[in-house]
């Protein structure tokens, strides 16, 4: 650890105001079993440290993965260094003490408590299920993490805060051998009760999604009422998120600018940005130390705020919401945990209600299909034809087209069955009418 008071003394001796730190310090243990064998098993710590302060109105900052005493002379030299040709900088954005934080849940010790040969055995017995339960499954794979993190916030002006959590990850993948059509399948869960998860009911999850594509096949090209399942909803999600951002919008580079208060999409989307929940995703403050809040970020179609960091806020003459983050290095706003507001349909009620259209579970080539700038998207996608409002066959090798930022607008139904997705996004499937597949 560091002396962050000797830190501090140093920074006042050397006219460094106002002054602050971060350091953080997490232990993570990775376990990857490949067909019941451990092929890998890790653990590590990791440390960070960011500091910054103000020097002749300029800001200076400093960054290391080694979190030690040793390195404050070349933190100071750092920070003294690119303060000459850094740019100027409000002292107001460092934070006094006495703001009220909301302190919801991010730390389970239950999962701290558990020993690493049950993960291991964990991690072996779902691989062994899975193929045991179905034996045309011919290879397995698990991966498993846990992770906890301490994190600590202080500056000179008396602001100290600390954030401790943790989190358990497990993921597994499949190989599945039908005739001599190789399909491939995965599921994931975050666990926050370790005691809780049913492993039976993962594996039965696992082989559900790997055997269910055997036999897809395209459909005919054409228009249709396309329902995604919550992880693809979350993704077509994201465009439209990063532009409710006020960075974005006072560089005119968001495509929402000139939408605040305006109804811009349909009134079945409603998004809430709820950084209090008790998930991975939470958060008590951000990377500058201001509480987050909870905020409607969409209301029935309506957009109902940008989020902010303290400096883009300012720029825009509002106040900070919370969602400071660093990226590549630098201080931005990014959203937090949000989550779509659910309809009134099961999921058989909604198919019911489509009728006839395509369930999409699952869209590839996001990385370069997908433009966050545009919303365009064209993406292959895997799923199943609705047929008389019921799952019908399987399809694959479609591609499915369109801009979120029209789509969205088009909604059909929202789904009452809601999931927390890897994106950070709770959500249920959505239907949009009247999208573009191609197909044969």
């Amino acid at each position: 650890m560091i002396n962050s008071k000797k830190i501090f003394a140093i920074a006042k001796e050397k006219n460094i105001e106002p002054f602050e730190l971060q350091s953080s310090l997490s232990t993570s243990v990775t376990i990857k079993v490949f067909m019941d064998e451990v092929e890998s098993y890790n653990i590590a710590n990791n440390s960070e440290i960011r500091a910054k302060g103000i020097i002749d109105g300029k800001i200076g900052s400093f960054s290391s993965d080694k979190v030690a005493n040793s390195i404050a002379p070349m933190m100071f030299d750092a920070i003294e260094e690119t303060a000459k040709y850094g740019k100027e900088y409000d002292s107001e954005f460092f934070i006094e003490p006495g703001r009220k934080y909301h302190r919801p849940k991010h730390y389970i010790s239950s999962l701290d408590r558990i020993d690493v040969k049950e993960y291991l055995e964990l991690c072996r017995r779902i691989s062994q299920k899975v193929r045991e339960k179905e034996k045309r499954i011919t290879i397995t794979s698990v991966f498993l993490e846990y992770e906890k993190k301490r994190s600590k916030i202080e500056n000179s002006k008396g602001l100290k805060l600390m954030d401790h959590r943790n989190h358990l990850f497990i993921y597994c993948t499949t190989k599945y051998d039908y005739q001599g059509e190789i399909q491939s399948g995965f599921e994931y869960q975050i666990i926050d009760d370790f005691a809780k998860f049913d492993e039976d009911e993962f594996v039965n999850r696992v082989i559900k999604k790997t055997i269910a594509q055997v036999g897809a096949k395209p459909v005919k090209s054409g228009k249709y009422t396309v329902l995604f399942n919550p992880e693809c909803t979350s993704i077509l999600l994201l465009p439209i998120l990063s532009h409710l951002s006020q960075y974005s919008v006072n560089k005119h580079l968001s495509r929402l600018e000139k939408q605040l208060n305006q109804l811009t999409f349909s009134k079945k989307l409603t998004i809430v940005e709820n950084p209090f929940a008790k998930n991975i995703f939470g958060a008590v403050y951000d990377a500058e130390g201001v509480p987050t809040t909870k905020k409607v970020l969409i209301d029935k179609g309506t957009i109902n705020c940008f989020y902010s960091d303290l400096e883009s806020a300012k720029e825009a003459g509002t106040e900070s919401t919370g969602n400071a983050s660093y990226e590549q290095g630098n201080v931005k706003p990014s959203v937090g945990f949000c989550a779509l507001k659910r309809g009134k349909k099961s999921f058989d009620e909604t198919l019911a209600y489509i009728k006839n259209g395509i369930y999409i579970t699952d869209l590839e080539g996001v990385g370069t299909g997908l433009s966050m700038q545009t919303g365009n998207y064209s993406l292959q996608a895997d799923g199943f034809l609705i047929k008389d409002g019921k799952l019908d066959r399987a399809v694959s090798l479609i591609t499915v087209a369109g801009n979120v930022f029209d789509d969205f607008k088009r909604i059909a139904v929202v789904s009452s069955d809601s999931e927390i997705t890897l994106q950070g996004i709770s959500t249920p499937p959505l239907a949009i009418r009247k999208l573009s597949i191609s197909g044969k």
